[in-house]
């Protein structure tokens, strides 16, 4: 199974779901969400008492079924991939991870002990935003993990602004289109 950590001061609270679903409020503060996929379990402890004494709410699971159903049901703005080692079993779940098209835009950081150089070139090869080497630091993971929700933000924030200005493109293009057909119209009427 997995777990769901919510570090809302009301709702504070690790138990077995199978579903989660958040609802916000205007007033409420948006806590970041992280999906912990852990395959090697020496670090959870640790991994999961940053992550609350720093106010994110997470999901921690051992079990890639759990987490591809946590992708959907819990709905994270990064996954950490805590794992061992980087082999193809690991690159391939990476790639079936940030293959998915709900899931493409969501940063993967992967956890390993690897110190290979090109283990850790063929997880970005397969798109992981970042990768730290164990044993870590967790004022390192930390400042990645931010610097990651970080880009997420600004990236939409890019998006839905440019989304606004094509809108306003095209409001704008139709009030032309519409004044030069009044034009036309006037004058055609003139002669």
């Amino acid at each position: 199974g997995y777990f769901i950590f919510m570090s809302n001061p009301q709702h504070i609270s690790a138990s077995l779901l199978t579903k989660t679903q958040r609802s916000t409020t205007d007033a409420e503060v948006l806590v970041s969400k992280v999906l912990i996929i852990d395959q090697d379990a020496q670090d959870n402890f640790s991994l999961c008492k940053a992550l609350s004494e720093n106010h994110y709410d997470f999901c921690c699971t051992s079990s890639l079924e759990k987490a591809f159903q946590a992708l959907v049901t819990y709905q994270p703005d990064v996954i950490l991939l805590n794992i061992a080692d980087i082999g193809p079993f690991t690159l391939d779940i990476c790639h079936q991870i940030i293959c998915q098209g709900s899931t493409r835009a969501i940063p993967l950081i992967m956890i390993s002990r690897s110190q290979n150089s090109r283990d850790k070139a063929k997880a970005f090869e397969v798109g992981c935003a970042d990768h730290i080497s164990k044993p870590f630091e967790i004022t390192e993971l930390l400042m990645r993990l931010n610097n990651q929700l970080t880009f997420q933000a600004t990236h939409k924030q890019v998006d839905r602004l440019n989304k606004e200005l094509e809108q306003r493109v095209l409001e704008h293009t139709l009030q032309l289109q519409t004044v030069h057909q009044r034009l036309k119209a006037s004058e055609e009427r003139l002669e």
